[in-house]
């Protein structure tokens, strides 16, 4: 082995030397901090060749980064109805064995929030909840007030998205002893118009235009009743109107 060049204090890439460690294999081996602040053990022919420029964290960055490429981009400082994204926050294991990109966001309102990749790129999630639950808070309570069965954002596992594979979902799904009567949807004014400046535009108005279209098609063509309920109708009202026409309608 011939003279030990010094490499305290020197940086490659990552990873800064910080202390001599013991030799392995015949070869000089340094203490390194890593930009993350992870600590390793490194051989000097490693560092000065570029083999080695991170305690293992660069690589995994670049991963996390051709994998965001691939499904997406990388959403910081996108906005997604009031929600503007402020960073990656986490990757979610599913059980099928795939991985979901977990975003930090923080809402008008000033909530911050934790939301799936997919339901920010279409359009599922536009805020922290509070406008969502705004109009729905209202039809809930007067369902629970008036002990209707339902359930809040009901599924159908033969309507899912092309682009997902998520299922579309409906705000309530109203029963009669366990069986499926007829379903809800409250519509606030991104579903009717853009907002000027804003991050409803025209594509943002057409795909949630063309999501209704699809739920409305299904429903037609499984003959199950669909009743909508918009941003500008008095809510308790239009459900007395829905639960006298389906009275109606059933004798």
């Amino acid at each position: 082995m011939g003279a030990k060049i010094n490499e305290i204090g020197n940086t490659y890439g990552y990873l800064t030397v910080i202390d001599t460690a013991p030799s392995k294999n015949n070869r000089a081996m340094w203490l390194c901090k890593c930009k993350c602040g992870n600590e390793c053990v490194v051989s000097g022919k490693e560092l000065r060749s570029g083999h080695t420029k991170s305690c293992g964290c660069l690589k995994r960055e670049a991963t996390i980064k051709r994998n965001m490429e691939r499904g997406g981009g990388d959403l910081t400082g996108q906005r997604f109805g009031k929600l503007t994204v402020l960073g990656f926050e986490k990757w979610l294991d599913r059980n099928n064995g795939h991985r979901d990109r977990m975003w930090r966001c923080k809402c008008d309102c000033g909530n911050e929030c934790v939301v799936n990749h997919r339901y920010l790129r279409f359009g599922d999630t536009e805020s922290c909840g509070c406008t969502k639950s705004r109009g729905n808070a209202t039809i809930m309570r007067w369902l629970n007030s008036n002990h209707y069965e339902y359930q809040a954002e009901y599924r159908f596992k033969d309507l899912v998205s092309q682009y997902n594979n998520i299922p579309y979902q409906f705000d309530f799904a109203i029963f009669d002893s366990g069986n499926l009567k007829f379903l809800i949807e409250y519509q606030g004014n991104i579903h009717f118009k853009t907002t000027p400046g804003g991050w409803n535009d025209e594509k943002a108005l057409a795909d949630c235009q063309k999501r209704d279209k699809i739920k409305f098609d299904y429903c037609n063509q499984n003959n199950i009743p669909l009743y909508y309920i918009t941003y500008e109708e008095i809510i308790e009202d239009r459900l007395k109107e829905i639960m006298n026409e389906q009275f109606i309608a059933n004798n």
